[in-house]
């Protein structure tokens, strides 16, 4: 059974997102909170352990009241924290990026964000994790369109939910697209692509390092070959030392074999 600490100072919105972590993480989930304040809640710390915590970042009863809460729990412990804010301050948002086992979720966001951002907390091993560990970014409806540059005058956009994958080809990369023909842009996969762009998307992984994947555009898995809801579009063969992370991400029993 997990336990889980919820701050935020809009209590229906937390009672809300109390109610989403356990339908995720299964009903015998035990949730404190959700403490509007960030005093009680270092209180509470000070008491008791929690296997993981979610912070809004900005309360009302201080600016910065996510912040110190997330401060006090690293210093006691390495639980995984989930920043789950509304706040656009540049500078709060790089706060939350110095706190060690923490990623971040950008309100609004639905329940396959807060899915992805939980399994990939749940996943961590303390004991294995760099401080340069990666962090989900995710913001609701901002660039629900993505524009590539076919040639040096013609842009094609398309929706990002209909990119089925982005392969790694020497200096370029191809985007295999729902119902449309394949694209290939000059870029590099992890900078220009994943990180500068999709990885702000909680369904695309990078997949070793020639594949970006639509995890919910996958349909079949056999052995180490997935394969997509597309027809047209070739199976891929996912690398051993990948296989684990991805059954995580696609919340699979890595004993499985579906």
């Amino acid at each position: 059974m997990s336990r889980v600490l919820i701050v935020e100072d809009d209590l229906e919105q937390g009672e809300a997102l109390a109610e989403q972590v356990c339908q995720i993480l299964g009903e015998e989930t035990e949730v404190v909170g959700p403490l509007p304040d960030h005093r009680v809640a270092l209180k509470e710390i000070q008491h008791n352990k929690f296997d993981i915590a979610l912070l809004d970042v900005e309360l009302n009863d201080h600016k910065y009241g996510g912040i110190h809460v997330a401060d006090a729990l690293r210093a006691k412990s390495k639980t995984p924290i989930l920043f789950v804010t509304g706040v656009q301050d540049e500078k709060i948002l790089r706060d939350t990026e110095e706190i060690d086992y923490s990623h971040f979720i950008q309100k609004p966001f639905d329940l396959e964000a807060l899915r992805r951002g939980l399994n990939q907390l749940i996943s961590f091993d303390p004991e294995k994790a760099k401080s340069d560990h990666p962090k989900v970014f995710y913001k609701a409806g901002v660039r629900d369109r993505y524009w590539m540059r076919e040639s040096k005058n013609n842009l094609m956009q398309v929706n990002v939910k209909d990119i089925l994958y982005v392969e790694a080809r020497d200096h370029y990369c191809q985007f295999v697209i729902r119902d449309k023909k394949p694209v290939m842009i000059k870029a590099r996969l992890k900078n220009d692509i994943y990180e500068n762009s999709l990885s702000a998307y909680p369904f695309f992984h990078q997949l070793g390092r020639s594949f970006i994947i639509n995890l919910n555009e996958i349909v079949k898995i056999e052995g180490n070959i997935i394969q997509f809801d597309d027809s047209s579009t070739k199976p891929i063969q996912v690398p051993k030392n990948a296989r684990k992370e991805l059954f995580q991400l696609l919340n699979i029993d890595d004993h499985e074999r579906v």
